[in-house]
């Protein structure tokens, strides 16, 4: 989501992105309600997949995360933002709702990525996708087991005590 977001902030509230909407969105061309953007994107797919007589294949999410930095223009790639996305995708998952189109099934994700890739080119969010830093410090503090019923948001998140990347050789 966090592309869609970046390239679309005018439109969808960051909220929506990271899977803390009291709202919800409707699809008029199918009426379902959704409450994140991640759901939209997933049943988006499935959809597809249907119109194309792929309806029974099987969808993995391979990488969903969030950068904890960006450029001076990608104000959302925050250690927040980042951590309140991620937690509140591992409890999603983890909660088992499926998505609007397909609820009660499972959805497999992965997180993306374990580690910053400090020496990546492009841009500043491109390197800044991992939990932890190149030397194994963490990032943010996130909880795996989705457990932590504290809400996590932008305003109340704690990122990690950790050096600079920059100051971290690989």
């Amino acid at each position: 989501p966090y592309y869609a977001y970046r390239d679309s902030t005018e439109k969808i509230p960051l909220e929506y992105a990271l899977f803390e909407s009291s709202s919800q969105v409707v699809d008029p061309a199918t009426g379902l309600l959704y409450s994140n953007m991640f759901d939209a994107q997933l049943d988006a797919i499935y959809f597809a997949m249907t119109a194309m007589n792929f309806k029974t294949v099987k969808v993995m999410v391979t990488e969903s995360g969030w950068p904890s930095k960006g450029s001076p223009k990608e104000t959302a790639a925050t250690p927040e933002n980042a951590l309140a996305y991620n937690t509140n995708l591992i409890r999603h998952v983890i909660g088992d709702p499926g998505t609007p189109a397909k609820p009660g099934e499972e959805i497999d994700v992965y997180l993306f990525s374990l580690f910053n890739e400090n020496r990546k080119p492009g841009i500043e969010s491109e390197r800044n996708w991992g939990m932890f830093y190149a030397n194994g410090t963490n990032v943010y503090a996130l909880d795996f087991t989705g457990e932590n019923t504290t809400p996590v948001s932008p305003s109340n998140s704690t990122t990690g005590t950790s050096p600079s990347p920059s100051s971290s050789p690989i």
